[in-house]
Order: C-alpha cells, then structure tokens, then sequence
C-alpha cells in the first residue's frame, strides 16, 4: 500500500530542511485555486466530452477527478475547503497534468512525502505531525476518499511543480541582456503631449435626425433585443438547517472541524489561535458549514428526483410544482430577465442562470443543484426567448448616445490633425508657445518611463513618442476617449550606478520575467493542442 510506505518515508525523514524542496503551484495556470466541497457542480453523463488533450477526449469524469485533487491541494494548503470550483477552470489544469506525463516527469512517493512535510495544515510547533497527517487521512476516508487517492493528489502537485521547473530550466541570461533591460526600465522621457478628450466635443455635435438613421442602419447589427428566459426556482436557504446543524455540533465535531480548517481561526498576525479561545467561533463557523452542506444536499436529492420525473412527463411544469408542494417548498417564479443577467430578483447566482439558459437544449429543464451564497438553488426552465434585432425606436436612448459619442470622437480627433499640422509649420523655439496656447484640451509637460507611468490619458502619446529623436513630432495617436500629439523633448538616461550595485538583483528580476515568457510560449504551443469543445456543458 502506498499509504505504508509514506509513512516509511515520513519517519526515514524526520528532520526537514525548508527551502530543499520548493511549493511553486504554477499561479498563471492554476489561479482558479479557491477553497471548494468535495463533488464540484458536474453533469451526468459523466461521459460527455468536454474537449481534447493531445488528440484524446476529456470527459467531466476525468475533470471530476482533476477537481477533487485541486481541492485536496487547497484543503492541505490552506486548511479551508468550502467553496465551488467551475468545472471550466478545471481544463488547463489537466492538459499541463497530461503534458507532465508525455514529458515523462513523475512524482516519487519521497517528493511527495517531501511536500507534505512542509505543508502549514500538517505542522504542530513548526515541525510536520504525523498525528495531523493522520487526522486528515482519516476525515477524506470518512469522505469516500482513499489514502492512495489523497496521495495522489498532492503527486500531482508535485508534478506540476516540476513542469514549472523544466520550462525554466531552459531560461538562459546574459549579463548584456540584464544591461539593456535596466536601460530599458529606468531610462526617462520628457515629453510635452495635448490630450483630446471627446467629452469635450459633445455640445458641439448637431443632433441630426437623417444622420442619426444612417447610424442606425450601419451599426444595425449592435442593436440587439437580448434573449430572455423565465424558470421556477426552488431554493434551499442555509438559514433553515441550522437547527439541524446545531445539533451534529459535538464537542467531538467541533474539535475536529477546527483541526481541518485552522487557517479559519488565525489571529491578526497570521497565526493559529488555541482552540479555547476561539470555542464560540468554531461553532458558529460549523453550523454555517454544516447548514450549507445539509441545504446543498437536500438540493441535490430534489433535484435528482425531478429531473427523473420531469424527464418523460407530458405536462412537465405541474410535474416540477407538485414535487415541489409535496416538498413543502416554496417556489420563486423569476418572470421574463436577460440571459445574460447575473442576478435575477433576490438570486444572486450566475452558475444557476447559465445552466437555465441551457437546459431546454439539453432536453431536460431541470438544472443540477447550484450552491449559492444564501441558499442552494434547483431551477426550471419555463421559456427562452430567443434575441432578435431591435427597432429604432425600441434603442432610441442608446443610439442617440452612441451617436454623439461617434461624432465627438470624430472631432476629438479632427481636432488634434488641425493642431498638429499648425504646430508642424513652427519651428522648434516656437512649438512650447503654441502647446501652452492650445484650446480643447488638456497639455501637460512630463517625465515618464517604463518603472514612471504617465500622467493618465497620456499613456498613448508616451509610447509613441519613445521611438522618436528629441525634438520630433508623434503623428495623431488615437486613443480610446479622442487622441493625442505629443513631442519628445529629452531622453534621460539611467543611473548605471545604481544597476553596478544591484546587478544581481537585476538578473534576478529580469530571469523571473524571462521565465514566464517561456511559461506563456508553453502555454500557447498547449493550446494548439488542448481545445474545449463548443458546446453546452450537459444537465443531470
């Protein structure tokens, strides 16, 4: 068993040395990492293809156990395991897993050993208990979850670390690459620059009707009805298990709920407060835990049952009400909203909306249970309307905004041509004047660099007028809110002082950056060969 040899290695290793062995979860790919419960919100058929990875399907079976393994890493992490993963986030995750293994990289069961000696949740006075560590174990059996299967997790940190560390291996800096990097980031520019801003424009925009038609008929296709749906709503609220949940709060429980979520009760400056001090809010942070999973479970049984009974029920709406008052449970009838809304009423609840939105595709219009903030939540789908074009008159407010917004970005921009082109005729001594003397916009003389932005708006003039010669001319620069002219009137050079000094400091700096250029090159040749598949994620 994997699980007695771990524990072989764990005493063959007592004494640790921190540093040896670093924790690099690889943060641009698995950012998703939040707290979740074990069983993420998945559909049946657990076959269904989600994409592919290196030419072979992904299924939700296999991003359920790739969503199981996220949240062991964060509950071993970060003590805390009490939120949702969406299943999308779980895709990038398992093809850099699959890449792992074609580039041969594995995990032994010393390295993985290794990396939960150094885990916070695992330590008692700064060394590694083996007591916690069995603790734990014993609640993910409890859970289903084998000591194998737990392992295996944190192996698959482990791998993803070594990935990490074999696309950086490749990173080579030279000491003229740092050199010019430093130039690059603290080298200045003096810069005049005019900002013209369209909002300045707008009162001098004829409201012209003809016009106004002609937009209209030219942007049409930006002037749509959204597609609408309306749904019954049952929802569970965590507030009504509380006494249930009051109940299952043991001295026992408590305890152990503490010990599996320390990170929950630290004190301001980061560390575990004993458990007496903290008694009252274990128990108020149990019950609440405890109420969501009772709600969240209740929810999914009623949700199970109705799907199964509305599934081949002709008169499939009475069938969804009547499991519903035999349930005692109130229904909300949401009326028609925006499929692309994100709160409906009091349900404040995006996972619930999309799967609404595709439920009725799906042939059945009964959504998964969808834990929420308040309560968990079991939807039916009552119509979908489908979008449409919109009349002139039905958008008239909105046009006629984006009308004048259109025309005064034009005359922003007219504008800074009219005035460049007068100040390209001057000569130099005279172009400070003729800047100060400009109306209809804001000009500002400054210093800025790659480590010193800008003033804001100016960043667009900054750029371009970097690649000219003191005492040159940007062109018109269009910027999203009108446009810009501006004029490069010193380069300053950096403090080659300051980088002898901190030149190591500078490598240092300047191979992260390289490192997570090589780590974007990677992530992109993945993408050519790792894809989702356009498609509604199914319903249960």
């Amino acid at each position: 068993m994997i699980i007695k040899k771990l524990n072989g290695l764990f005493h063959k290793h007592s004494r640790w040395l921190f540093g040896g062995f670093t924790v690099v979860i690889i943060v641009s790919f698995l950012g998703f990492l939040t707290p979740g419960q074990f069983g993420c919100d998945f559909s049946d058929p657990e076959s269904h293809e989600f994409g592919v990875a290196f030419g072979k399907p992904v299924t939700y079976r296999d991003l359920r156990e790739m969503g199981r393994n996220v949240q062991i890493i964060n509950h071993v992490m970060s003590g805390v395991s009490n939120r949702e993963i969406d299943v999308q986030n779980l895709f990038g995750p398992y093809c850099l897993l699959q890449a792992a293994e074609r580039m041969g990289i594995v995990a032994s069961d010393k390295e993985v050993a290794e990396m939960l000696r150094q885990m916070p949740t695992l330590q008692k006075d700064g060394k590694f208990s083996m007591e916690l560590y069995n603790e734990m174990l014993a609640g993910y059996q409890k859970a289903g979850i084998s000591a194998e299967e737990f392992n295996n997790a944190i192996r698959m940190m482990v791998m993803l670390n070594k990935l990490d560390r074999e696309i950086a291996a490749g990173v080579v800096v030279t000491p003229g690459e740092v050199e010019s990097f430093y130039r690059r980031l603290y080298g200045k520019y003096r810069i005049k620059g005019a900002l013209f801003n369209a909002d300045t424009f707008k009162d001098k925009v004829p409201r012209d009707a003809r016009k106004m038609q002609e937009f209209f008929e030219k942007n049409r296709s930006e002037y749509v009805i959204q597609a609408k749906l309306s749904a019954l709503v049952v929802a569970f609220p965590y507030a009504g298990f509380k006494a249930e949940a009051a109940k299952a709060a043991t001295a026992a429980e408590l305890e152990k709920f503490y010990k599996a979520n320390t990170a929950l009760f630290d004190d301001k400056d980061g560390k575990t407060q004993e458990y007496a001090k903290v008694a009252g809010e274990v128990k108020k942070k149990f019950i609440e835990a405890r109420s969501r999973d009772l709600a969240t479970r209740r929810a999914y049984d009623f949700a199970s049952a109705a799907y199964e009974a509305v599934g081949e029920a002709e008169n499939k709406v009475e069938v969804f009400r009547e499991l519903a008052r035999k349930g005692k449970l109130d229904i909300i009838e949401t009326g028609r909203f925006d499929i692309d809304a994100t709160v409906v009423g009091k349900i404040n609840s995006p996972v619930l909306i999309r799967q609404l939105g595709a439920a009725l595709n799906a042939g059945n219009p009964v959504t998964n249970a969808v834990p929420g903030d308040d309560a968990a939540y079991v939807g039916f789908t009552l119509e979908q309307i489908a979008a449409r074009p919109a009349m002139l008159n039905e958008v008239a407010k909105q046009l006629n905004d984006d009308y004048v917004a259109a025309e005064s970005l034009k005359l922003a921009r007219e504008a800074a041509k009219a005035e460049l082109d007068r100040i390209k005729a001057l000569k130099p001594a005279e172009r400070a004047k003729a800047f100060a003397a400009l109306k209809n916009c804001k000009v500002e003389e400054f210093e800025a660099s790659v480590s010193q932005m800008p003033p804001a708006g100016f960043e667009y003039a900054m750029q371009a007028a970097v690649r000219l010669h003191p005492g040159e001319l940007t062109p018109v620069v269009d910027t999203p809110n009108g446009a810009a002219i501006a004029e490069l009137l010193e380069r300053i050079p950096a403090d080659m002082k300051e980088f002898e000094a901190k030149k190591a400091l500078y490598t240092g700096i300047f191979r992260q950056r390289k490192e997570q250029m090589a780590r974007l090159a990677f992530e992109e040749e993945l993408g050519s060969q790792c894809y989702l598949l356009e498609q509604q994620q199914p319903q249960q």
